[in-house]
């Protein structure tokens, strides 16, 4: 099985019953949609954007069952910079994904995770529901993970919006 269809796999079992804001719509297509946007990136951005809220939204899904169902451990640690803990701020989350703590540089997972951030916000975005408070608060999460990782803009360049209005980097200059 390959690691897309694992995680939808998982991503309809853990979101069923949620809904998105609307209270009609599967909360399961957003993940699935920002998955979509990024199907010429490698499969293991896409598994990780269709799993991205699964352990923040299902608290019975920990990084051990993810590993124990046969996801890739980058999947996993991607999915895991991408969980808000409960309480956490919104910047601390942004700063946990963005943080090299060590000098070392970023792991494959923060890049990963990163990428997806950018396309889990762009999707919320879009939707067109957001107040205008926390759509600043998105537009700064988006300038701090392009600045942070200069590939994204080239990354998002690949991505089309789910509107077939060009790709995502059209819609962040329209952003920034």
């Amino acid at each position: 099985m390959s690691v897309l269809s694992l995680a939808l796999g998982l991503a309809h079992a853990g979101h069923a019953g949620q809904f998105r804001h609307d209270g009609v719509t599967p909360y399961v297509t957003h993940p699935i949609r920002v998955g979509q946007m990024l199907f010429r990136l490698p499969p293991f951005y896409q598994a990780t954007a269709v799993i991205h809220d699964l352990m923040e939204d299902n608290k019975a899904i920990t990084p051990e069952v993810l590993l124990a169902s046969g996801l890739p451990p980058v999947v996993v640690a991607a999915a895991g910079y991408l969980t808000r803990d409960d309480g956490e701020i919104y910047a601390h989350f942004i700063e946990r994904i963005i943080g090299d703590k060590d000098g070392l540089g970023y792991t494959e997972g923060q890049r990963i995770a990163a990428m997806v951030k950018v396309v889990d916000i762009m999707d919320n975005l879009m939707d067109g529901t957001r107040a205008p408070t926390m759509v600043r608060r998105y537009v700064n999460a988006l300038k701090l993970l392009i600045q942070s990782f200069p590939e994204i803009e080239t990354n998002l360049a690949q991505c089309p919006r789910p509107d077939g209005k060009g790709s995502l980097l059209s819609l962040w200059s329209v952003i920034s």
